[in-house]
Formats: C-alpha cells, structure tokens, sequence
C-alpha cells in the first residue's frame, strides 16, 4: 500500500491507494441527491459516512470537503451532524468565507466523535445546507460550485485513532498518521444550466475585402457551455459594408459551439463593426466584441491568455489523492480545444511546470516529466494563421517571484526555479519572459513567495510584466479601481519607475483547462465583486507563434481585465513600446477605443500620475491633447481606458526624452 503524506489546515493527511482491505477498514460513505448538479444550484446534500471495522475512538473523527479544484469550490451553508450510535458528535467548518491566501481556501467540515466510539457499521451523517428544522429556509442552503465540471468528488477522510491534530511530519504520532482519504467517494457530475444567452466572438481587427468567421457559443447564467444546444441561430452585422452569414443551425453533436461565416468585408466598410446573433426559438441573443476595420497592409490585434495552466497532460482525472484537494482539472488537450472552440483565443500559453519545483505535489500525487506529451499536444493544435498554442514554461524563485517563459518554437525545457539560473538556459532561445502577480504574496502556508524582486530585473528577457489577472490588477502599489491587492512595493508602476521599461500583458492563471475564462477567485479576490483575469492584446502582421514573440518583445501588445476592447495609442506618431527623442518638450499624444460596453474615461498616465483625463460616452473614443515633458529627463506615458462595466486596458508604455531645457 503506497502512501503520500502532506498539510493543510494544520493536520497531517495521509493518502493511500484504494483497496478492498482498506474500505474495509476506513469504512464507506454515500450522498444523497447523488444525481447530476447544475452549476450554481442552491440545495441540500447528505453525507452519509458508515464505520468500518476500526470504528472510530472518542476525539477521532472525520473530515469532510465538498468538491474543490483550485479556487473553484462549493459554499457549503449550515451544517449539521448526527450520528445513529451511542456516541455524541460536534461539528466545525474552517475557511468557509471569505476566501484568502495565495490559491484561496475552501471549506473544510471537521465532525468529532465524542462520549464513546463510533462502532463498525454505525454512522455519521453531516448535512450541508441544512435549511433548519424549525423555520423553512432560515438557514442558507448550500450552493454548488458555478464552474461546470465532470466527476467532482466529495472527499472523506477519517481519523479513527484520534490523533489527527498532534501529527505531523516531524512529530512521532500513530501510524499512519493523519485523516485517511477514503478509496471510494461520492462522486458527481457538475453540468451546466439552462440557455441564458449567446456568446459571440470576432477577430478584433479585419482588413477590407477580407473575409472572416465568428465564433457563437451558447451559455448558462454563468458561462458555461450549453452542450446538448440544439436550434437555429440567425446573424447580422451593424452597421454595414459586412456581407450577412447564413443563419447558423447548431446541433446537439455541436456542443454548444460553432463558427459562422464566411463574412465579407466591402472596400468601403468602416469600422468598428459588430456581429449580433439571435436564437429566436429560445429567446438568446448576443453581440460581438468589436470588429475594427484596417487596410489590408496595416497590423493585426490578436487576442491570447499567456498565463493559464491544466494540470497534465494526458488523464483528465483529478481524482484528490489528499489532501484535500487537487491543483487543478483537465488537460492540455482540454486547455487547448478550450482556448481555439470556446473562448476563441487566437494564442494561448498554457503553461507547463518542471516537475523539482511542481507545486501540485503539495495537494496531491506528483505527475511524472510530461514535457515530451506537452510537446506533441501543441504540435497538434498548432495552426499558423488561426491559432497559435505557444510553449510557455512557468519558473517560480521564491525569493525573486513567479515568471512564465514564452517561446517562439519548440522552445527549451528548463527546470531550474533560481532566477540567476534562468537566463543562461535562455541563450539563442528567443524566448520573452512575463513576470506574474508580480505585488502579491503567498501569504504563508506552504508554498511562500515574496513579490517580484525588480532588483533582479533582466532586461533582455523580461520585455513585458502581466500586469491584470485573476488576483486583480496590480497597476499601481496602491488599491483602487483595478488594483485589489497593493502595499508590496513591486507594481506595475514601481517597475517604471526603477528605469524597466516593460510592456503590459495580461491572463488569467487559472488552473481549470479554460484559458480566456475569468471566473476564478484568486488571493481572496472574488471575482463576483471585481473585474479580475486578463487577456493580452498583441500587435502583429501575422498570427505565428514567431509574430507573437516578437510583438511581445517590442513590446506591441497591451492588456485589458478580459474583455476584447481595441485600443491604439500613440506619442508624436510612436506606437506602444517605442523609445524616441522629442524635438521639443511638447508632444502630441492621440488615442483611439472600442469598448465591449459604455466607455467612462482614458486617462494618459505620465511617470505614475494621471496628467490626462477625459470622460468619453458610447462604445468609442478618442483623444488627441499636447502634453508637455519634463525637462532633460525620460518619460513614461500609457494609456488607461475605463469602461462603464468596470473593464479596464491599459497601453504598453511609450519612452519619450527630452533633451530641451
């Protein structure tokens, strides 16, 4: 029987291959609805956990962990425990809400026997989101989790000798120590809810006489995915000069996705230009992210998540080996298929992590070395002109922060996690380095970081900083607006200061397989209460993998909170990322926004201050004022641009010194 041991929640938990003997020994335990879950239902759910031969002795226990993967979790409400034996229990719940620390926690429910044992064959039943037995509803029923995902598990463990709270790994306790997982768990299956609308996404720029597709997708109240869809879907664009597409029919082989098109662009079409999609029948509609029209030889925007993560690479199963909870859920593969037919990324940089520092051996077993699968995945969705899966590696120096490595090939795997060591094994690579939640820290536990260490800062590699994701934005060092999480002293604009000059990207650091999905609570950063993840806007004549790092390491690219708002922004006729010499200390500064929604303010940011703000109106804006530059000194100005919805872009920086007193 081989055994895995690890900490959380200040117990020692040993997980243990499954075997007839050990259920047996630990016992069993059912649940009650068992059947399928529609993501976000309010409900009630029993546990029913029956001793097995070892019984459990007064102070033992077990502990029980409604279906969490990474930061997705259910609320668990009230809780109650009763037994059927001659035993009393009491019942705890930790970390129930809010949600803090670095992957943020979940509930965990603690039930002690007490007075006497619990016998073989006697049981424990815990009720989560029990509605009181008094008053109908007085209590808060439980909530699912809002994220659909298949085969969640409730975890069960049990310390039947009661020595759960004084092990740990240094420390002489019984044997084996800890709460042990149980070999079967109630398992079920989280599916999405009922059509709510349609999802519609178009490329965010299309040069005259081109044609075009959109992706449609139809989604539940939260996004998720309507897999069994089946009906007509009629689209039209707005304004004109876009030849209309043939209504789109969805089946239930489909799964909720589809492109549509062709579309054509007229020579004489302006933008910005969106698509809208109406599902009649079911009484769904939607609209696309802006289209902005270009001359054929202008550069193209491209829309990517360059900071994701799927657990492995080739078994979707994430099974909680203990304790308590995996890493993450679903695959490459899944990722991949994900980022291309779902949120219809044109890159995506789901990161692979070397296995000396893989960070899921601290929730559960260790994957072995994928890098060669990981390799052949990408192969596979690699497709230059449509999608581009780029190599990402993510290295993480506790002392120096967290970076992700992005290549414009094959790339190179690295496996050393000390920031010296990274920069040699990147020679002749070409490959950009991003640093991430560059402000934030772990928090304790057991995986510390400390913020990004600019001190340590290399500039040939490091071109671009993520400057948005999951954790919010990390703008300034200072919360507000975007910005949750500060006091560091390692934000976006304590970097500029310093004299880095770094671009801006964004992604979401999710660990689902969902690249460009920002539902995902990070850092106690709820993402129902802010505007969190991040999608990085890239500025190149081509979609290849080799376009995509070079835009990045010039610095053509600029970061919005997740939604796909098109932005160009320009100092005396320099783009984002340039360096130039002013003539004279005056310098025109212009700027153009397509919103997703109600644009509210573009404010030009000059060396940390606000030195321009302007209230906009409607879904597009513009701005063209003279700034003057401070005296003999470089300069750093970029773009914020605020919509009404809270969705916030940010421009790559622009350098612009000035040699006039």
């Amino acid at each position: 029987m081989s055994q895995n041991q690890g900490v959380t929640h200040g117990v020692q938990v040993t997980a243990e291959e499954p075997d007839m003997s050990l259920q047996a020994e630990l016992g069993t335990c059912t649940l009650d609805p068992d059947g399928p879950v529609v993501a976000g239902a309010f409900g009630t759910w029993t546990i029913t956990y029956t001793a097995g031969s070892a019984g459990i002795v007064p102070g033992g226990g077990i502990a029980l962990v409604p279906p969490c993967v990474h930061s997705v979790r259910w609320r668990v409400g009230h809780i109650t425990a009763t037994s059927n034996g001659s035993c009393a229990v009491s019942v705890r719940v930790r970390n129930d809400y809010p949600l803090k620390y670095h992957h943020s926690q979940f509930p965990c429910i603690f039930v002690t026997v007490e007075g006497a044992a619990l016998h073989p064959g006697e049981e424990i039943s815990v009720t989560i989101g029990d509605a009181g037995s008094y008053i109908s509803g007085f209590y808060e029923r439980a909530r699912a989790q809002e994220v659909a995902m298949a085969e969640m598990h409730f975890q069960v463990l049990v310390d039947v000798l009661g020595n759960a709270s004084y092990s740990n790994p240094r420390y002489p306790g019984g044997d084996p120590k800890g709460y042990r997982l149980l070999p079967e768990l109630p398992v079920v299956d989280v599916v999405a809810g009922p059509p709510a609308r349609l999802g519609v996404v178009a490329p965010a720029t299309v040069a005259t006489g081109e044609e075009f597709s959109v992706l449609v997708r139809v989604e539940d109240a939260f996004g998720n995915v309507c897999t069994d869809f089946a009906g007509d879907i009629a689209l039209r664009t707005q304004p004109g000069g876009i030849s209309a597409s043939a209504p789109l029919t969805l089946t239930a082989s489909d799964g909720g996705t589809a492109r549509a098109g062709p579309f054509s662009v007229a020579r004489n079409a302006v933008g910005p230009v969106t698509v809208a999609a109406v599902a009649w029948d079911a009484g769904l509609s939607g609209v696309s992210n802006p289209i902005d029209v270009v001359a054929e030889t202008s550069d193209r925007i491209f829309f990517g998540d360059l900071h994701t993560h799927a657990p492995g690479a080739l078994s979707p199963s994430h099974r909680p080996h203990g304790p308590f909870m995996a890493h993450g859920v679903g695959t490459y593969a899944e990722a991949f298929r994900y980022a291309r037919d779902v949120s219809g990324l044109d890159c995506v940089g789901v990161a692979w992590f070397p296995p000396p520092q893989n960070i899921e051996s601290l929730w559960s077993v260790p994957r072995a070395d994928d890098w060669e699968e990981y390799q052949e995945i990408i192969a596979q969705f690699h497709d230059p002109g449509r999608f581009a899966p780029l190599v990402a590696v993510e290295l993480s120096d506790p002392t120096a922060g967290h970076r992700v490595i992005l290549y414009p090939d094959a790339g190179k795997r690295v496996t050393t996690s000390k920031i010296e060591e990274i920069w040699p094994e990147l020679a002749g690579t070409g490959a950009v380095v991003a640093p991430h939640h560059i402000n934030v820290t772990s928090e304790g536990g057991y995986q510390n970081w400390r913020v990004q260490d600019w001190q340590r800062h290399n500039p040939q590699y490091q071109r671009v900083l993520e400057i948005a994701q999951n954790r919010g934005a990390f703008e300034t060092d200072e919360p507000g607006g975007a910005t949750v999480i500060g006091g560091g002293g390692a934000s976006a604009q304590d970097a500029l200061a310093m004299g880095h000059r770094l671009g801006f990207v964004g992604g979401t650091d999710s660990h689902h397989a969902q690249p460009g999905r920002n539902t995902c609570s990070m850092a106690g950063v709820d993402f129902h209460d802010h505007k969190t993840g991040g999608l990085t806007a890239v500025i190149a004549p081509e979609l290849t993998r080799e376009a995509i790092v070079q835009a990045l390491k010039d610095r053509r690219c600029y970061a919005t909170t997740g939604a796909r708002i098109v932005l160009a922004f320009q100092v005396d006729g320099h783009g984002m990322g340039e360096e130039f010499t002013a003539a004279k200390r005056e310098v025109a500064v212009t700027a153009r926004v397509l919103g997703t929604a109600p644009l509210e303010r573009l404010e030009v940011i000059c060396n940390g201050s606000a030195v321009l703000s302007q209230s906009a109106a409607g879904r597009v804006a513009t701005l063209a004022a003279t700034l003057t530059l401070s005296e003999a000194q470089t300069s750093y100005l970029y773009l914020r641009a605020t919509q009404s919805d809270g969705h916030v872009a940010w421009s790559s920086p622009i350098w612009a010194t000035s040699l006039q007193r």
